[in-house]
Parts: C-alpha cells; sequence; structure tokens
C-alpha cells in the first residue's frame, strides 16, 4: 500500500459544467487561491469612440446620419458660422453628420445635393476618402468666398480633425456662386450613398432632410421634416431624436462640430470660446466673438441669394 506523502496531496478534478468538461490541479493545503481575474468591463456609456448603447440608429450601416443643417443663416454679425470672421449668406451654410454606428465608417462617394439633385450649377458636394470613427463627426461648409480656420478638406481630400469645431472632420463645398446655396423657404438636402444616382426612376437617397414644399424627390430610407426657420439651423440633440429648430445659445443658434453623446461645456467666459467638446449630448456652446459685419456691398450680395434661393 503507497504511503502518504506529508505537506501536500496533488490530485485531479473532474469538473463538469453545463456538459462542458475540464481539468483542474488541486490546491495545495495552507495555499492561497490565485485571484480570479475579472472580466473585461464594458465602455461605458457615452465613452469616446463609441456609439451610444441601446437604441437603434436612424440610418442603416454603414451609412452616416444628418444630425444638423444651416440653410438660412442669421443675418447680422452672429451668423458667421465657419468662423471666418465674416458673415455670409451663402459660405456660412453647412450640413453636419456622424457616425452613429458601434464602428468605423468610410465616407468615400457619398454625395449631398440640393432638392436639384445635382443637376447643373446646383449645390453638390462628393466626400473623399475618410474614416469616422464611432461618434465622430464631419462638417461640410458651402465654403463661398470663405476662408475658413483650422484644417478644412475638400471633395479631393480630408483633413486632420478641427479644434476649432469641436474637432470634426470639416470640409469646404468651395462654392462658386450664390446660387450654388439652398433655398432659405423651400428646398432639401439629400445624402446618397456611393454608387446611387441622385436622379433617375430608380434613385432612393440614404436621407431626406427638407423644409417648405418640395415636390418630386426620390424615395429615402429616412426622410424628415424641418421647419422653415430664418434664425438658425436645425438639429437633433440625440443619436435618434428629431431635428428641431437650434435654440440661441451664446448668442449664436448653431453649433458646427459639436455633436457628440454626452455632456459638452459651456464657452469659456473668459475667452469666449467654446470649450473642449466631450463625447455627449449635443453641445450649444458657440464662441460669443462678434464676428465681423460685412461691408454694405454685401446687400447686394444678399439680394443676390434671395433670387435662386426661392426658386420653383
Amino acid at each position: 500500500m503507497p504511503s502518504a506523502r506529508s505537506g501536500c496531496a496533488l490530485g485531479l478534478l473532474l469538473l463538469a459544467t453545463a456538459g462542458n468538461f475540464a481539468f483542474a490541479q488541486a490546491d495545495e493545503p495552507g495555499s492561497a487561491k490565485p485571484p480570479t481575474p475579472a472580466a473585461p468591463s464594458a465602455a461605458p456609456a457615452g465613452a469616446a469612440g463609441a456609439a451610444p448603447s441601446g437604441a437603434k440608429p436612424l440610418v442603416d450601416y454603414p451609412h452616416p446620419l444628418i444630425t444638423e443643417v444651416l440653410f438660412a443663416v442669421p443675418t447680422g454679425s452672429t451668423g458667421d458660422a465657419n468662423q471666418d470672421g465674416t458673415r455670409d449668406a451663402t459660405g456660412d451654410e453647412f450640413v453636419e453628420l456622424v457616425n452613429p454606428h458601434d464602428k468605423p465608417i468610410n465616407l468615400r462617394g457619398y454625395r449631398l445635393v440640393d432638392k436639384s439633385l445635382g443637376k447643373g450649377n446646383a449645390l453638390s458636394f462628393t466626400f473623399p476618402d475618410c474614416t469616422l470613427q464611432p461618434g465622430e463627426v464631419a462638417v461640410v461648409f458651402n465654403g463661398y468666398k470663405a476662408t475658413i480656420p483650422g484644417p478644412t478638406g475638400d471633395s479631393g481630400r480630408a483633413a486632420e480633425s478641427n479644434p476649432k469645431f469641436g474637432n470634426a472632420r470639416v470640409f469646404s463645398m468651395k462654392g462658386q456662386s450664390t446660387k450654388t446655396s439652398f433655398s432659405n423657404t423651400a428646398d432639401a438636402v439629400l445624402l446618397f450613398a456611393p454608387g446611387m444616382a441622385a436622379g433617375g426612376a430608380n434613385a432612393s437617397a440614404v436621407q431626406i432632410v427638407r423644409w417648405g414644399k418640395v415636390d418630386a424627390l426620390p424615395a429615402s430610407g429616412l426622410n424628415e421634416e424641418a421647419s422653415a426657420t430664418s434664425k438658425g439651423s436645425v438639429q437633433r440633440e440625440s443619436m435618434t431624436g428629431p431635428l428641431a429648430v437650434h435654440p440661441p445659445e451664446g448668442g449664436v443658434s448653431f453649433s458646427p462640430g459639436k455633436f457628440g453623446f454626452g455632456s459638452a461645456p459651456k464657452p469659456d467666459a473668459s475667452t469666449g470660446k467654446p470649450g473642449e467638446t466631450k463625447v455627449g449630448e449635443k453641445d450649444k456652446g458657440g464662441s460669443t466673438k462678434k464676428p465681423a459685419t460685412k461691408s454694405p456691398a454685401s446687400k447686394e450680395h444678399e439680394k443676390d441669394k434671395n433670387t435662386p434661393k426661392d426658386r420653383p
């Protein structure tokens, strides 16, 4: 009969758990069990680089979501949305988009057009190769006569994140005319996926945001009506919320690039500049700096813009 070894006993335990078997070594007497490793914790809801959990995005993967549109630039010194120092009825128009999904998307080939569906010299912008991480934002300004501060891309290339606009990826359409702009009273912005023609019987948009009476628009996965406001942008404050008129905050009624998933700080009272944008709810805080007003010649510009904007 074999003798017992003093001080330790080594054996094999057969563990059966839910039909799965595994062998484990028995503990030695007097030895402490090593701590069980903690399971990896999920990223907290609202963490940077992660889409909110639970709610299904309004658009299917891998499409971006339009979150703000400025089609009627406010008059006076508070209309300088692109921060170039001059309020411009055309150049300060913009469309903001976000990646609402929990994995990266690429904007290459996506196209923004107005109700003219890209015909002639109508408003149109096609994105270059640009990857948006979950929750990352892109802003497309009309850019007519604009010198937008910070890194700014165009249809040929993307730029790095722009700290002037909440670290969004900023683009310029490089508008060449006041006629290439949105109508203040009745128009639409349409988002088309790569390879999808804007016109034709089979045209289908990813998303349409329309205001006023607009006829003969193509089918769309998401078709939203916005108020034809003249006091600022229309925007959504959450990933699945409706579009609404942007309330005035810090003297302005728009916030390009400030969309996110968590709370965002108000402007620094000492500098008038927005604080660092956190991934959170819509940051409506904008700069309180008063942009330069236009010379009297700008009234002619405004008059010129009103004609094509109210086209039938």
